[in-house]
Parts: C-alpha cells; structure tokens; sequence
C-alpha cells in the first residue's frame, strides 16, 4: 500500500513492516490450506470441487499427496499458477462459500488494516482510497471494502477510482521529484482509459 500525505510525504506500509497478504496468489494459498485442513462446510462443495478440478486431483487426499511434492517446483511458476485460481475464490465468496469467505474476509481485513495505519498519517478527517489491483476490484471485496471504510478506524474513507494505472503513477512520481513540470497533456496522456480498468 502507498500513501501520499497533504504535505507530500509518501508512506509505504511496508516501511513500517506491515504487510497485507491479500494478493491473488495468496488468497488461493490460504484457501488451499484451509481446503487441506479440513476447514469446510456443506456449502463450500461446489468450490471444494473448482479447487480440485483446478489441480487435477479427485479427493482432498490427493491435493495433499500434491501438497508434499510442492505443488510445482518452481517457485514462480507455482505462484502465478496459484493466482489464477483466485477469481474462482472470489466468486465463491459471492456465492456465499463460508470457505471463500473467511480467506477473503481475512485479506479485507489485513488491507484496513494497512489503510487505516496509513490514514493515521493524514490530517484532513477524510482520506480518498484508490483500489488498484484485480483481486481488491472483484466484486466481493469492492463490497466488503466499502462496507468496512464506512465504520472504519482513525478517518473517514472515500473509495475513488484510480486516474492512473501503477506504472503511470510511477512515472508521474519520478517526474516529480525531478523537478520536471507535469502538464495536463502529459497527465492527459498518462491517464488510465477507462475501459482498462478490471471489472
């Protein structure tokens, strides 16, 4: 996460050694795991059944016969692999999964987290929140995010779209701290097209 204060001051929540497990690849872990575990209920079946479709596997017993050779031996490969099984989480969640649910919520939870430790830092009462990355834009965390700003901790939070991708942030930044001026053609030109945003 990253904060940018009314005086300018930027603030990465990893610079205070926080950090909210809630990429893609991680809620499909601890998903897994939970899987592993045992933790499921009657309506997490259908899901139970998309995980084990999504590995190859027939039973719970064979995942974790996977489980032991590491799933995929390549550490990046395995990652990626892993993310893309968090979209079928996230519909999951919608669909009222308890299992779905619980590894989101736990990741909703770690992100407020992050933003209200970040918003602690800002001195106006209300702090504008961008959402950026695809698992944060599905729909069940959109939900849960704007339900959980709204009874949130230390300010008032507003969920705004994004004007820029990452990347173009980043320039814009690195613009910035060069002292190069930024016009409104080149923030035109940077600006995030609207049908780029995920749905």
């Amino acid at each position: 996460m990253f904060a940018v204060t009314e005086d300018g001051k930027q603030i990465r929540n990893y610079d205070l050694h926080q950090y909210a497990a809630s990429a893609a690849r991680f809620l499909a872990y601890d998903a897994t795991y939970e899987l592993m575990a045992g933790n499921i209920q009657e309506n997490d079946q259908q899901l139970v059944q998309s995980m084990l479709q999504f590995w190859g596997v027939s039973s719970v017993d064979e995942l974790s016969q996977l489980a032991l050779k590491g799933f995929i031996t390549d550490q990046r490969e395995r990652n990626r692999k892993y993310a893309e099984l968090a979209p079928t989480i996230t519909r999951s969640a919608l669909q009222l999964s308890t299992l779905a649910q619980t590894v989101c919520n736990r990741a909703v939870h770690q992100i407020m987290v992050g933003v209200e430790i970040l918003a602690s830092y800002f001195s106006e009462p209300e702090v504008k929140v961008a959402v950026i990355r695809s698992v944060v834009n599905s729909e069940y965390f959109q939900q849960q995010l704007a339900s959980r700003m709204k009874e949130g901790n230390n300010k008032r939070y507003r969920i705004v779209s994004p004007a820029f991708s990452p990347a173009a942030g980043a320039v814009l930044m690195a613009l910035k701290q060069l002292g190069i001026i930024i016009t409104s053609q080149l923030l035109e030109n940077l600006a995030l097209h609207p049908q780029s945003r995920y749905k």
